[in-house]
């Protein structure tokens, strides 16, 4: 999911087009427009033509930087970040795009201080709250991610990436109630999120509610059919009411799209063992091994306790 940047654009957007003349605000404008419709080089050379005209217009700089990070020419968005940050120390959006781009790139420290900055720029940022608290998540302060994320929450509810990572958060500190309610939330805000069933499908079954984390599965790999782990994770629910057929089904077609899915052919395994076909369930056993090599000990010791069912 795409990280939150300042959007200068959305409520420029639908502007009523001028003419533009050598007004950069009409330009920007336009710049605008071109960029909500998809049209990025265009809205980049818009940009650019009112930064022409210009000379302090950090709002036509940041824009054209998100413009670039769309066409993952990120030395140029960042590039341009700095130039809006330099041109207005105070602005904080360009701090927070260019905090979101270090995000991006997996440089923490980079983003966290630039996110820092931006919300001593403006405490009340939902954005940078929002980044800011991805950053605490992925620096395993799940407990820190909560607060920064409660804090956006409360300032801008309708902002859908702050519901899921919160339930990220509270799903680390395995506090699967108050995570579910949260992708409920995302859920109604964003409903055509695949990972979101499927994470929020996970925690129900992690919580006991195996109905509940089927129906959820179940719209995941509807939306999207074609994910491996959406599958094995049905497939492992499934399992559990009983349901061998329908389990194996499921572990089969996990594998089947990621061949490296060994989790998939150790389910699919443990079914053939269930229903006493032992050559068909070592044979499954053994295939992870291969995709996972690593762990070859643990599939061995999988073997071996299927023998010593079948030898009592």
């Amino acid at each position: 999911m795409a990280l939150a940047r300042n959007i200068v654009i959305a409520s420029l957007a639908l502007a009523a087009l001028a003419a533009c003349g050598r007004d950069p605000d009409a330009f920007y404008r336009r710049g605008n427009l071109a960029y909500s419709r998809g049209e990025t080089m265009k809205a980049i050379g818009l940009y650019t033509r009112s930064l022409m005209l210009k000379k302090k217009f950090p709002e036509a700089l940041t824009s054209r930087g998100l413009a670039y990070e769309r066409i993952r020419d990120t030395g140029k968005a960042e590039n341009d970040y700095k130039k809006a940050i330099d041109m207005d120390p105070s602005y904080a959006p360009a701090y927070n795009n260019l905090g979101a781009l270090y995000l991006d790139a997996g440089n923490y420290t980079q983003a966290e201080k630039y996110l820092d900055l931006a919300l001593k720029k403006s405490s009340e940022y939902p954005h940078a709250l929002l980044n800011r608290g991805i950053v605490a998540l992925k620096t395993q302060d799940a407990v820190g991610a909560i607060r920064l994320l409660s804090r956006a929450i409360d300032l801008k509810p309708d902002l859908a990436l702050v519901w899921f990572q919160r339930a990220l958060a509270y799903g680390e500190l395995r506090r699967w109630s108050e995570a579910v309610y949260d992708l409920d939330e995302f859920i109604k805000l964003q409903p055509r999120v695949a990972q979101a069933w499927f994470d929020r499908g996970r925690l129900k079954f992690h919580s006991g509610d195996t109905v509940g984390a089927i129906a959820d599965l179940n719209k995941a790999v509807e939306l999207r059919p074609g994910v491996s782990a959406y599958h094995y994770w049905r497939g492992v629910a499934v399992y559990r009411t009983g349901y061998r057929e329908g389990a194996l089904e499921d572990a089969v077609k996990a594998y089947t799209l990621d061949n490296g899915n060994a989790r998939a052919r150790v389910l699919a395994g443990d079914i053939r063992a269930a229903d006493g076909d032992v050559r068909g369930a070592l044979d499954e056993y053994e295939y992870a091994a291969e995709a996972d090599p690593a762990r070859s000990e643990f599939y061995a010791k999988r073997a071996q306790e299927l023998f010593k069912k079948r030898s009592r």
